[in-house]
């Protein structure tokens, strides 16, 4: 099992077997570990049931002391201080002190036995004839005593062989805790050894100002209207404030404030005079996206001494896009054959074929309700952003969305996110483009080749362009990207320039 596994099985399986395993156990394997992961800020194990452990007065400094002898000398553990009984077969075991002995048991059960002569003899003493029945009363004595001993033998034997049942059990248990315990000592072996890694990286770095020197962003734009309707759709485009697909009042307001924030984080090196030679705007050829990168730069750039030209305290500022057909960074795979080609692929692959088949149900149910044809995943996604608008502006929806928004349409929506960079031919083709400029820009700048030598470069686009870098990159966790998510890329360097990016 690989080291990524044994950590999954680990960390999956505390809950499942934080009962079973003495905490003196653990302790004895991993304490120093546990110690150290514990006090780290962010732990991983610090909402789990290990986190709330207290720690074993006599635990080892040693996390390489073997299983066996952790099981045998922890000295506190109820079910560890005795060794387990070894199994006779057969023979006579010496239960432990909570089971009664075999001499005890017949004792007790002997006793007991007397209450039936006992009332015999009562019977007796009230009238009737001694002579004639003190040989009934004699047998009857004989009879039940002889029942009892044997009643009581047969009752020990079946308790001797439950007790032996239980102590192969908790052998079991112990063998089970055993190697539970095991793969958690060599778990945790494994992360005491990333860690210091990663602890050595940190120190390594404290003391050194990591400058940024070129931040790259890419970010979506703000609140916007429904890109259209459906057939059966009860609101038409008369029912929002903007047209369909403009930028909101809410979502204007959502970049000047992200603006201003990206202000706060660069102003130790952005001037607070605009200046082309340090910032370049590129956006998609979108009211919303063009209007999005206006108002951010409204919050980075507020009019400053010369600029200040009228009371609304905004000046515009530059922001650069070319059509569709042409944007070969941000639209790159709009118009590409091959691009187009390798999607399809993609959409009438086995994989593809097998969600639209266990989804055919939920299709049917959408067209017979929506009045549009729903037969796809985009065609989902499409459906399921109108009824998130919808509800986001607290418009009521048709009662037939109860059963299925957001619940069941949610992770085809997300599904439907990752399909357009499904593969790395699909993200070369996807997202390469803008990735190499942001490459290129970050070589250059460490090369001292960058003419006219920028501080920052910004990219105004949409949800499915922050989907899609972030699976080029491996960093898209399943997620619908909300109004103004963004992706920082950051050129650093320290005091022995050295080059990082974050």
């Amino acid at each position: 099992m690989s080291y990524t596994d044994n950590v999954a099985t680990f960390l999956g399986s505390l809950d499942s077997f934080y009962e079973t395993v003495p905490a003196e156990d653990l302790e004895l394997l991993v304490g120093p570990v546990l110690e150290r992961i514990r006090s780290q800020p962010g732990s991983p194990l610090s909402g789990s049931p290990l986190a709330s452990r207290e720690t074993s007065p006599h635990r080892v400094c040693s996390t390489s002391r073997h299983i066996t002898s952790s099981l045998e000398t922890s000295p506190t553990s109820s079910r560890t201080a005795s060794p387990l009984p070894q199994d006779t077969d057969g023979e006579e075991e010496e239960f432990i002190d909570t089971v009664e002995s075999a001499p005890e048991r017949m004792q007790k059960d002997a006793s007991k036995s007397t209450a039936a002569p006992q009332k015999v003899q009562t019977a007796v003493n009230n009238g009737i004839d001694n002579s004639s029945t003190e040989n009934v009363i004699k047998e009857n004595t004989e009879l039940t005593n002889g029942y009892s001993n044997v009643n009581g033998h047969a009752e020990t034997i079946q308790e001797s062989q439950r007790e032996r049942g239980r102590q192969r059990t908790k052998k079991d248990d112990g063998k089970i805790n055993a190697e539970f315990l095991n793969q958690i000592a060599t778990t945790m072996q494994h992360l005491q050894r990333d860690l210091d890694r990663v602890t050595a990286r940190v120190r390594s770095l404290e003391g050194q100002a990591l400058q940024a020197m070129a931040p790259q962003t890419l970010y979506r734009h703000g609140d916007r209207t429904p890109i259209g309707r459906y057939k059966n759709d009860p609101y038409n485009e008369t029912s929002w404030p903007v047209p369909y697909g403009q930028l909101t009042n809410l979502g204007k307001h959502q970049h000047l404030l992200l603006g201003r924030w990206l202000r706060k984080r660069y102003s130790h090196f952005l001037s607070d005079i605009y200046t082309p030679y340090d910032i370049y705007v590129h956006s998609t050829d979108v009211d919303r996206t063009l209007m999005s990168a206006e108002a951010n730069l409204a919050g980075l750039y507020p009019p400053m001494k010369n600029q200040i030209w009228d009371d609304i305290k905004w000046m515009p500022i530059p922001v650069h896009t070319i059509p569709g057909k042409q944007d070969y960074v941000l639209h790159a795979t709009k118009y590409c054959p091959r691009y187009n080609y390798e999607l399809e692929k993609v959409l009438t692959s086995p994989e593809m074929e097998r969600i639209n088949k266990a989804n055919a149900k939920l299709y049917a149910y959408l067209t017979e309700n929506t009045g549009d044809k729903i037969s796809s995943l985009e065609e989902v996604e499409h459906l399921y952003d109108i009824l998130y608008i919808q509800n986001l502006y607290n418009k009521t929806l048709p009662q037939w969305t109860k059963s299925v928004f957001p619940e069941k349409m949610k992770p085809l929506t997300i599904l439907s996110f990752m399909t357009e960079t499904y593969n790395k031919i699909l993200q070369r083709l996807k997202s390469g483009p803008l990735l190499g400029e942001v490459i290129n820009h970050m070589v250059k700048k460490v090369q001292n080749t960058l003419k006219p030598d920028r501080k920052i470069w910004m990219y105004s686009a949409h949800d499915e362009t922050v989907a899609n870098l972030l699976m080029t990159l491996n960093l898209f966790e399943p997620h619908c990207p909300p109004y103004t998510a963004m992706i920082l890329i950051e050129l650093r360097t320290n005091s022995k320039n050295q080059y990082f990016v974050t």
